[in-house]
């Protein structure tokens, strides 16, 4: 009989045990070990693994315009956008697959992103260009490829080079342009209807849309059906940039600041009547680089003021009445009818194009290198609104022994002539001084002193007396042209506005004859 003092009755709290979870040596799982000697070294996650994948191939930061990005540490100064998206996760995966044998999983990605996006926010501000950059006193032209290379052109020539001094971005516009060899523009103006003696003025505004940095006028183009001034702005615009950079009139300008974030050259085929108030200002503004409050890209709250300059192009039969400040910044080139028998189809223009454009852009380079070269000498008496223009026009004339400045200056004030005069309130101005020699008051008495008599005439009339001083406003420029001298000064009660036109020997020509081209 078994003694109950020895009986087995289970292990007690003071008894070891043979179970190896309460070995001494072993840790109880619910303890935790402090001393760092005695603890594995921890693995890194798969996020940390990621960023230090992405980090060691590319680096990360932030463009002037809010835009985070990546961009190789080996390879095209070009960069890509740091945004959260499907086509970015799968290029993560299958690079990280690729150098490590297996795949990271959807939320390692996503925080990855996270720090990567943090880290990128906290880079000081650089820019980034659209397919052309000023460097120094080089102007840097991006040529699209895959291996990065560009065109650094200076004023003692031009080169290729697979590591250009900025970095660009590109979208689903950005087209290959060809490598440019030795050549000119000649075979560029035997494929266009462009008049000769407006040839200079057209290689001038392709020079200045190539420096990016400056103010480049609206190129042009007027003329009948038929008369290939779509051809022609397509051609230009797919010289440095693409020829679908010419679309149809955009419905907002939300729609045109998406594509001038993705374009260097913008156009506007065949625009018919006057364009809209918000168009115009838009166009105006686009043109000198002002910034623009618009929606953030890629957002549905964020407000931002973006900033751009670009070259533009316009082709219609006539602009109809324009305003003054918008015609202040026009290049009009008209091109003739061009007869049946000399017509071309659009195939065979094409298929000549993609054979010269190679030759064609290496013409560009040299030219815009040589007029680097000779802007330092150029010196003009009166600086026009397009004034780097202005100064551009002055060299070619210089390198090719043209008179096209003058050309320039007098479509200039012939254009701002009509357009200042097709306005009622314009209209009624010079016809005032015609016969009072001056006119002086508030917006609110020249609106009630110059009314037209007949209910009619009164439609496009100011309907306010604000509406009268903004209107005057518009038409400061385009009346200073037909050679009258407008000053405003704020009183302790109102703006008085006064109106004269100088007898000196310097003023523009008079508005009943206009410059003449």
């Amino acid at each position: 009989m078994n003694d109950p003092a020895t009986r087995d009755h289970g292990p007690t709290t003071d008894q070891p045990t043979e179970d190896p979870a309460y070995d001494e040596d072993v840790p109880h799982p619910a303890e935790t070990v402090t001393d760092d000697d005695q603890r594995p070294e921890e693995q890194p996650t798969m996020t940390a693994k990621l960023v230090a994948f992405m980090e060691e191939r590319n680096r990360v930061g932030q463009s002037t315009d809010g835009e985070l990005f990546y961009v190789p540490r080996q390879g095209p100064n070009v960069t890509q956008r740091l945004e959260d998206d499907r086509r970015l996760r799968e290029k993560i995966t299958g690079a990280y697959f690729s150098a490590n044998g297996t795949a990271p999983g959807s939320h390692a990605i996503h925080s990855a992103l996270a720090v990567l996006r943090e880290r990128a926010r906290c880079q000081p501000a650089e820019p980034v260009a659209v397919r052309v950059a000023r460097h120094d006193d080089q102007i840097v032209l991006d040529l699209g490829g895959s291996d990065g290379q560009a065109v650094v052109i200076s004023a003692d020539g031009w080169r290729v080079t697979s590591q250009p001094p900025v970095l660009f971005r590109r979208s689903m516009l950005t087209k290959v342009l060809p490598e440019p060899r030795r050549g000119s523009l000649d075979p560029l103006w035997e494929l266009l209807p462009i008049p000769t003696h407006d040839q200079p003025l057209v290689a001038a505004w392709l020079v200045t849309a190539l420096m990016g940095d400056v103010a480049c006028p609206i190129l042009t183009f007027l003329a009948e059906h038929g008369a290939a001034k779509t051809t022609a702005g397509r051609l230009l615009a797919d010289l440095i940039d693409s020829r679908h950079s010419l679309r149809a009139q955009p419905t907002s300008q939300r729609d045109w600041t998406a594509t001038a974030h993705a374009s260097h050259v913008m156009g506007i085929d065949n625009v018919t009547g006057q364009p809209p108030a918000w168009l115009t200002d838009t166009l105006c503004r686009t043109t000198t680089g002002d910034a623009i409050a618009t929606r953030a890209l890629y957002t549905n709250n964020d407000v931002v003021g973006v900033s751009y300059r670009r070259p533009i192009i316009i082709t219609s039969i006539g602009l109809g009445q324009i305003r003054g400040d918008l015609a202040d910044r026009l290049l009009t080139i008209e091109l003739p009818a061009i007869p049946d028998q000399q017509r071309r189809r659009e195939a065979d223009i094409w298929d000549r194009w993609n054979a010269i454009h190679p030759e064609v852009l290496g013409g560009l380079c040299d030219l815009a290198a040589r007029v680097l070269a000779t802007l330092p000498t150029v010196e003009l008496p009166r600086l026009p609104r397009m004034a780097d223009y202005a100064e551009t026009v002055a060299a070619i004339d210089q390198l090719w022994g043209t008179q096209a400045l003058e050309r320039y200056l007098g479509k200039r004030t012939r254009l701002a002539s009509e357009t200042t005069l097709d306005d009622p309130v314009a209209a009624a101005i010079v016809a005032y001084i015609d016969t009072h020699g001056s006119l002086e008051g508030t917006a609110s008495d020249l609106r009630d002193q110059l009314r037209p008599n007949q209910p009619s005439e009164r439609r496009h009339w100011p309907a306010t007396a604000a509406d009268m001083g903004r209107h005057l406003t518009h038409l400061k420029p385009g009346l200073r042209e037909l050679g009258l001298k407008v000053d405003n000064q704020r009183t302790a009660r109102a703006r008085r506005w006064t109106i004269t036109r100088p007898t000196t020997n310097d003023t523009p020509s008079s508005p009943s004859h206009p410059s003449s081209t």
